[in-house]
């Protein structure tokens, strides 16, 4: 899933910067499942808790030009989850923003790419 959604079912809940495992089992609470994967925050995340949750990270907005997601195996009731990363070329999406006077594109480098363009 995206990211948790508050008790209406409309709208996302507040993003959790670092969140703790009991805090995931709070805000994961009406999920009834042993393995969650989550996203929205965009920071790599592995914690057990009433269910494992995980959040590969995003495949970019992040400080290093890396990709990251997760590789899950499951065999029968089991199962075995993989994180990696892959660098990638991101110069053509700065020279599209730069080209395209993409507005707010100082605030989304700093906010989306930790600010290395």
């Amino acid at each position: 899933m995206h990211y948790a959604l508050t008790p209406s079912g409309q709208d996302f809940q507040p993003v959790m910067r670092d969140a703790t495992a009991a805090e995931l089992d709070k805000m994961f609470e009406p999920q009834n499942a042993q393995l969650v994967f989550y996203g929205h925050n965009h920071l790599q995340s592995d914690l057990k808790g009433r269910a494992r949750y995980v959040n590969p990270g995003s495949l970019g907005c992040n400080s290093k030009a890396l990709a990251r997601y997760c590789v899950i195996e499951i065999r029968g009731r089991q199962y075995q989850v993989e994180h990696h990363s892959v660098p990638y070329d991101d110069g053509a999406l700065l020279k599209a923003f730069e080209q395209r006077a993409v507005p707010e594109r100082e605030f989304i480098y700093r906010a989306f790419f930790g600010g290395r363009f």
